[in-house]
């Protein structure tokens, strides 16, 4: 029998209104039988949400900031996660289990942690089974959270499966600027449709800031969506009074609107980065109190989101503005919260240098994965020596999650001579050849919703340049005939020249294989690969980076200097990037 594809919640409703008519029927065999087989069909599979809600009895002046209470889960194994809940309205808290093994799991909320009957000593159960490999394959997601793997420079599911990113950038994809089952925001293009169209693309990933809480007022950057970067009704984050946003008092309507994309993401395999807000948020200027209540805010998405495959960063840093103060808000966050409910991996955009340089070592606790960023990460002869940097001096992996843009104000004129379409795909794969193993963010001027310049919504923007060639990297990186885990960058170690960062170039400890990139600026030019055990015999493949797969296939062998010259790209009209593996 298929599966529904319905989240658990959805498949608990079903089974209830079925289970009623059953009960009304009196007729007590089918009705047992009838259990069996729907409790089959509907029932929770490990990495699927278990949504728990508590009632309160007590009445607070402002629930948000007034109650927070933890709910522990356990299962077999000696597993066991706090898991923070979050207030959903009215008198209404709820908590997201997610179980991460097969097998029964309780949970509770103990006692004394609110003073509220409705809300201390609650407890309850579920079991969970496993998902078949088939449906797995279906849904990646199905493998579990993903984390750092053990070679700590990049990322894997639960299970062990690599997880290489493959991201897309649309800022403001949480409010109306991509509306559900409607064309009608300014995009012009509907949130499924979106992701559709993307995931056909070969993309995995989203990034998306959480909210915007003064966009209403101010506006929050990108001037063309202005207004438009709230709930679909237009609730905002925050309630708003008059000109000044009242950070200490949510509103949980536009996080509910929100949760149906969550789900809808999840559903279709996405892993999401997910930043807090943007660093021209108001909150650095306001009082103490909202200042630490930052804190709170980082809770709540962790209780409400934190259910789901994600990359948090803890704030959008992409200038120095207020920096002192941001860090610390992030510190106090940092201290209270520490890690994911589910361990995901937590990073924080930086404007400059690599976050490991850039933020102090209170912030560094919190950070499991680096990244590089806006000015130090869109040119190759910042992005790449950057993410060496990342790779060999600390124990972390660390990758670009916002590069080069094709058509943004910055990008008028690629380095070396290259069209935009042809620069953008080339720091692609030399930031990934370069240490940044993790994966890859594409943007392009669409990344708000609309052009920056123009205000021409998104959907004409999706297949105007060349991000549906991101898929070729991912299946150059994850190539059956190597593992791309083994890899350390030998742009400056092993090759003779990489003409400033024009060529980038990977190899594995044993040199048994090697991959690189040769842009099409430097076709006329010699490539010599270095430090290479004399007379050993390789297979050279090119890969079209344009249309994905091998071409050109011939045996090179190092000279007794231990030095090869690749051979001619199949044309030169285009970037190739190559492997070179050891011939049997």
């Amino acid at each position: 029998m298929k599966r529904q594809c319905v989240s658990h919640n959805d498949r608990k409703m079903i089974f209830n209104s079925i289970l009623e008519k059953l009960v009304k029927s009196k007729k007590i065999k089918l009705t047992l039988m009838l259990f069996m087989c729907l409790n089959a069909v509907f029932a929770v599979h490990v990495y699927e949400v278990v949504e728990v809600s508590f009632s309160a009895n007590n009445k607070y002046n402002n629930p948000y900031m007034d109650v927070n209470f933890d709910v522990t889960l356990n299962g077999p194994g000696g597993k066991t996660y706090t898991i923070p809940t979050f207030w959903d309205g009215e008198n209404t808290w709820k908590a997201r289990l997610v179980a991460t093994e097969p097998g029964t799991w309780n949970w509770s909320t103990g006692t004394g942690q609110t003073k509220d009957n409705g809300l201390d000593g609650k407890n309850g159960s579920f079991t969970a089974e496993a998902w078949t490999e088939a449906e797995k394959e279906i849904n990646p997601n199905r493998r579990g959270f993903i984390r750092t793997a053990s070679n700590n420079r990049s990322l894997e599911y639960a299970d062990g499966t690599p997880f290489f990113l493959i991201g897309d950038t649309w800022w403001s994809a949480l409010t109306r600027t991509y509306r559900w089952s409607s064309s009608e925001g300014v995009s012009n293009i509907s949130f499924q449709d979106a992701v559709g169209l993307r995931k056909k693309q070969g993309f995995n990933s989203i990034n998306i800031i959480s909210s915007f809480p003064t966009d209403n007022i101010k506006g929050i950057w990108h001037k063309n969506t202005q207004g438009e970067k709230v709930a679909e009704d237009g609730t905002t984050p925050f309630q708003i009074n008059g000109d000044d946003c009242d950070h200490l008092r949510i509103n949980p309507g536009y996080f509910q609107q929100a949760d149906k994309k969550w789900q809808y993401f999840s559903d279709n395999g996405f892993v999401i980065f997910l930043e807090s807000v943007r660093r021209s948020e108001a909150w650095p200027n306001e009082s103490s109190i909202e200042k630490d209540a930052f804190m709170n805010y980082t809770r709540y998405i962790w209780a409400r989101w934190g259910c789901y495959n994600m990359i948090y960063s803890w704030l959008h840093m992409d200038e120095d503005q207020n920096k002192n103060t941001w860090s610390s808000m992030l510190e106090k966050s940092i201290s209270e919260l520490g890690s994911m409910p589910y361990g995901q991996p937590r990073t924080a955009m930086t404007p400059h240098v690599g976050s490991h340089d850039y933020w102090n070592s209170n912030i560094q606790a919190g950070l499991d994965v680096h990244n590089i960023s806006n000015n130090n990460a869109r040119e190759n002869d910042t992005a790449f020596p950057e993410l060496r940097e990342i790779f060999y001096q600390t124990n972390k992996p660390g990758f670009n999650i916002e590069g080069f843009y094709p058509d943004f104000w910055w990008a008028n004129s690629p380095q070396g001579g290259m069209s935009q379409d042809e620069y953008a795909l080339f720091i692609a794969y030399g930031c990934v050849l370069n240490g940044g193993f993790p994966g890859y963010v594409w943007g392009d001027a669409y990344w708000g919703g609309t052009h920056y310049k123009t205000g021409d919504p998104h959907i004409n923007g999706f297949n105007r340049w060349s991000a549906a060639k991101m898929k070729h990297l991912a299946s150059f990186i994850l190539d059956e005939g190597y593992d791309y885990r083994t890899l350390k960058p030998a742009s400056v170690t092993h090759l003779v020249d990489n003409y400033d960062e024009f060529v980038a170039l990977a190899i594995s400890e044993d040199h048994q294989t090697i991959l690189g990139i040769v842009p099409v600026v430097t076709m006329d030019r010699d490539i010599i690969i270095k430090d290479l055990p004399i007379a050993q015999k390789y297979q050279l493949a090119w890969w079209d980076i344009d249309n994905g797969g091998w071409q050109g296939q011939a045996e090179v062998t190092s000279l007794g200097s231990g030095k090869i010259t690749l051979p001619e790209t199949p044309n030169k009209k285009q970037s190739w990037a190559f492997k070179l593996t050891v011939a049997e």
